[in-house]
């Protein structure tokens, strides 16, 4: 009787699985199609931005050359000033100092023809600043395709979150920061016996966590080469050592692969844990084009699983019939 009923209402379950396929199918296509058009648009700010950032760069060398010989030409021109009125003062009487001073004041006047070098400079000035309302607007509009990209990436994580039980995934969510018990269990079952090891193996996961989530725990040094400094982890470290010389290099690693996961996710300050997509496969980070595209072949399959078992059920009928 309970197989008739699960027949009977096979249909039903048909059709609400393939309206929630159809759902999904719609929401990550759309998802897709604002990914890109965002990536594109992002793509397109930014290079805008470095035009705007080479014009900038030369508006401000040109600002600072002209500004310097500007200065230098008002000094000449205080300069000549100064000896115009000393040479109106003295040589009144001199005939040679009318000479003179006509060719002090020739020269003073060619070098106030300069002020329109200032009028020039001023203009610039005022490019500038329009062209600086630009780029803040730039980078405004680049901020706002970050925030949706962002969105974007937290509505696929919610997703494969939900998906997390469906089988074997190529992209699946991965817990940066996190430590694996199964260093720590193969660890203890070459020292204690299954039950005993299972025991202790869940233990010194619970304790190392809480170590790698401590702030005040920070084995990392700072190596210089040249002009360049890399922060990398410090093998002298003494907790680093002893948990090395318990429990074994496997052991060591999955530690020092939850600090290096949380500085690269940049939560080093507050060792907070961190949901990424993840590529098991290649064993790295996913980006979001290839999560967008592996739901949406999920989501294929799944309708083409649907359509065959809808197919399947309509020639049982006509052969009933």
């Amino acid at each position: 009787m309970a197989e008739t009923r699960d027949i009977v209402n096979l249909p039903t379950r048909l059709v609400v699985l393939e309206s929630a396929v159809c759902s999904k199918m719609n929401f990550h296509k759309n998802a897709f199609h604002d990914y890109v058009d965002i990536q594109n648009a992002v793509q397109s700010v930014i290079e805008e931005m470095g035009k705007i950032q080479q014009e900038h760069d030369a508006s401000i060398a040109a600002k600072e050359e002209l500004a310097k010989k500007i200065e230098e030409q008002a000094a000449e021109i205080a300069s000549l000033k100064k000896k115009l009125k000393e040479s109106e003062a003295s040589d009144t009487m001199q005939p040679q100092g009318t000479v003179q001073t006509r060719s002090i004041q020739k020269e003073a006047r060619q070098f106030e023809g300069h002020a329109g070098e200032v009028a020039e400079a001023q203009e610039i000035m005022e490019d500038m600043f329009g062209m600086n309302n630009v780029e803040q607007g730039l980078r405004t509009e680049l901020g706002d395709a970050r925030k949706e990209i962002m969105d974007i990436q937290s509505k696929l994580i919610k997703g494969f979150l939900d998906m997390s039980g469906a089988g074997r995934q190529n992209i699946t969510i991965k817990y940066m920061g996190q430590l694996n018990e199964r260093p720590f269990l193969l660890a203890c079952l070459e020292k204690l016996p299954r039950r005993e090891a299972e025991v202790e193996a869940s233990r010194l996961c619970r304790f190392w966590q809480a170590q790698l989530m401590n702030p005040e725990w920070n084995p990392f040094k700072t190596d210089t080469v040249g002009c360049f400094s890399e922060e990398t982890m410090d093998d002298d470290d003494e907790m680093l050592q002893g948990l090395r010389a318990a429990w074994g290099e496997e052991v060591y690693e999955a530690l020092v692969n939850g600090f290096l996961e949380l500085r690269d996710c940049g939560r080093l300050s507050d060792r907070a844990i961190v949901p990424v997509l993840w590529n098991v496969k290649e064993e790295r980070k996913a980006a979001l084009s290839e999560a967008v595209e592996y739901v949406c072949s999920q989501a294929k399959s799944l309708s083409e699983a649907n359509g065959r078992a809808s197919h399947g059920k309509r020639g049982r009928r006509g052969g009933r019939t």
